[in-house]
């Protein structure tokens, strides 16, 4: 009788724990986007788009990241617990031609705390 107690009350304490540091520990993703301003017409940039989160392990991670550039995705990574980001922070490097004045939307995802919603960043084209 005292086998089954003791196991559900591991099961339990060990349940708990995990929703008590998910609620202190979880957050969701951050995006910092970083490109020039303003470009003459015709040049190459490189974009970045940095993605801080606090945990990347096989239980808390960032599910996805997506990059669009005038509304048409460039970038979509997936991850999983056998896949995980490089670290808690990483850095996604995108080059472009700017021929046009660019919009830069980027949104990623935690797998257990959903997302903050999209990070924006406009590149103009100098006259």
């Amino acid at each position: 009788m005292k086998f089954p107690k003791l196991c559900y009350f591991l099961a339990v304490f060990f349940l708990g724990s995990l929703m008590g540091a998910h609620s202190v520990m979880g957050d969701q993703p951050t995006l910092i986007i970083e490109s020039p301003s303003e470009v003459p017409k015709g040049s190459e940039i490189p974009i970045c788009v940095t993605v801080v989160h606090s945990a990347n392990h096989f239980f808390h991670h960032v599910a996805w990241v997506e990059v669009r550039l005038n509304g048409r995705q460039v970038v979509w990574r997936e991850y999983a617990y056998f896949n995980l980001p490089e670290g808690t922070t990483f850095t996604i490097e995108i080059k472009h031609k700017v021929n046009e004045v660019t919009y830069i939307r980027a949104e990623a995802s935690c797998n257990l705390d959903g997302t903050r919603g999209p990070a924006f960043f406009i590149v103009s084209v100098k006259p």
